[in-house]
């Protein structure tokens, strides 16, 4: 495994003039080393060439290239900044179809004038994936804007770093002109009155901290009161983007006041929220790690039917682990896009040990590999191995499961011992089998048939297991690593 090599001097390029006559061009430039690239750039030109026909997308063509930094010489409307450099090996050893699942999304990208063609492995760490950085989503984000335009609200629930925030976001990109949205930050306004600032702000038009000091002296009735001028001044229906909701919560719960007086404050500004949007046809979407109606029902003595009706009546949606039918192909997208060349034993291990279905923690290994690898500090696989024993040895990126069994603890005594025994069932057998349905049953079965069907139900809404066949198994092979790391076992015995 290494960095590609851009110093190459001669290659093919297939370069896009921007049709519509403005300045603007793209270079795919396929570097090659010797004769045994010459099949596999014709393979190449031949996958690109035919989505170009396919799709019917102009503006491009092949051109020679025997030096990279004088591109303006074989067409003037060229820059080497708008230069993609690959190595042609990097593409060795794949089928046509292969290829095309890799080139044929670029090919399009290009076309439609995006700046970003190919995931990478520090895109989206840190924050809310974006572009081309947002990974197979499209068909949830699809479904869910259906259900909004049927007057759905809805809670979408998972665990954190599952990649909920990023999918809001899309959602609230393909909703935006259709209907008004705003987005709601609950790690920035953190208070009701907060909120009603912000909103008041949004109504009137006036500065922040002069809604501020009107909202100090009554949260709900500003909110409530800003909410519904927002609602008729915009001419469309409001869709409200919340995240965390449980952040407001935890904040009024540390207030110095009573249980009673913290609980009515909460009731009020879900109150102020609610009516406006339902007075005006206006939807909700909350996004949580933690599920808000079990942290006011254990934290704060608040049942459900206490509750607005909006707030009682969302929607439940869990996002689980991403679907990825070419898992192969995902990986060599972030290889190509990170600049990382991965010979097929590379390959063939990472397969074996990081997958996309959980993306964050996945995507924080591939840029710290990256990193060692931009240094030199990995050259082999065993070098790989023992950055990855590293890794899910101190990661926190699946603290929130821990969180998850904690709180389910707090619900149910034993609760706890029993999920980790469950997950422990499931990871001492292969990835590919998993253990049967029956055997997971059994560990639960303790608490009863209706409680240990409930748990089972909510380990599979939780953690990335699925249930399939009467089998259940992991759905990331990252996941079971580390799962079987907190196991005190590492070495594969299968």
């Amino acid at each position: 495994m290494r960095l590609r090599n851009e110093s190459l001097k001669t290659g093919k390029a297939l370069a896009w003039i921007d049709p519509q006559g403005r300045w603007r061009s793209r270079i795919l430039l396929f570097l090659v080393e010797g004769a045994a690239d010459i099949d596999v750039l014709s393979d190449i030109q031949s996958v690109c060439d035919h989505r170009v026909e396919e799709r019917g997308h102009h503006g491009f063509a092949w051109h020679a290239v025997a030096d990279p930094g004088q591109i303006s010489l074989v067409d003037s409307r060229l820059f080497s900044a708008d230069l993609v450099r690959f190595e042609t090996l990097e593409f060795a050893g794949l089928n046509r179809d292969q290829l095309a699942a890799l080139l044929e999304p670029v090919i399009d990208h290009i076309a439609a004038g995006d700046s970003e063609l190919l995931p990478r492995a520090g895109g989206a760490v840190g924050s809310p994936a974006e572009g081309i950085q947002f990974l197979n989503r499209l068909a949830e984000i699809e479904d869910l804007g259906a259900r909004i335009r049927a007057g759905e609200s809805l809670f979408l629930h998972a665990p954190r770093r599952m990649g909920k925030t990023s999918a809001m976001r899309q959602l609230q990109a393909r909703l935006d002109g259709e209907f008004k949205t705003i987005p709601l930050n609950l790690e920035r306004d953190t208070t009701p009155a907060d909120v009603a600032a912000r909103f008041r702000s949004l109504a009137t038009g006036e500065g922040y901290r002069t809604a501020c000091r009107v909202a100090q002296i009554d949260p709900a009735g500003t909110l409530r009161e800003s909410i519904g001028a927002v609602c008729r001044n915009s001419g469309k229906p409001l869709v409200l983007f919340v995240d965390e909701l449980v952040a407001l919560f935890g904040a009024v719960k540390q207030k110095e006041a009573g249980e009673e007086s913290r609980r009515r404050e909460i009731l009020s500004f879900l109150a102020a929220l609610a009516e406006p949007l339902g007075e005006h046809g206006g939807m909700l979407v909350v996004a949580g790690s933690v599920d808000w109606l079990d942290y006011l029902r254990s934290e704060l003595s608040l049942a459900q039917d206490q509750l607005p009706n909006l707030f009682s009546r969302l929607h439940r949606v869990s996002l689980r682990p991403l679907d990825f039918r070419h898992p192969e192909c995902e990986l060599r997208r972030v290889l190509l896009g990170s600049g990382i060349v991965a010979e097929s034993a590379d390959i063939a291990w990472l397969q074996s040990h990081v997958d996309l279905t959980v993306p964050f923690p996945a995507l924080r290994f591939l840029d710290a590999l990256m990193s060692e690898v931009k240094r030199g500090g990995v050259t082999s696989i065993a070098q790989c191995e023992d950055l990855f024993r590293g890794f899910i040895g101190t990661t926190e990126s699946f603290d929130d499961f821990d969180v998850h069994i904690r709180r389910k603890a707090q619900e149910i005594n034993q609760g706890a011992e029993a999920i980790s025994e469950a997950l422990n069932v499931i990871a001492r057998e292969p990835f590919e089998t998993g253990v049967s349905e029956e055997q997971v049953r059994a560990v639960l079965s303790s608490f009863g048939p209706a409680e240990g069907e409930r748990l089972r139900s909510w380990l599979n809404e939780t953690f990335p297991v699925r249930t399939e066949a009467g089998r259940v198994s992991f759905v990331s092979r990252l996941f079971r690593h580390w799962w079987r790391a907190q196991m005190g076992v590492y070495e594969e015995d299968e």
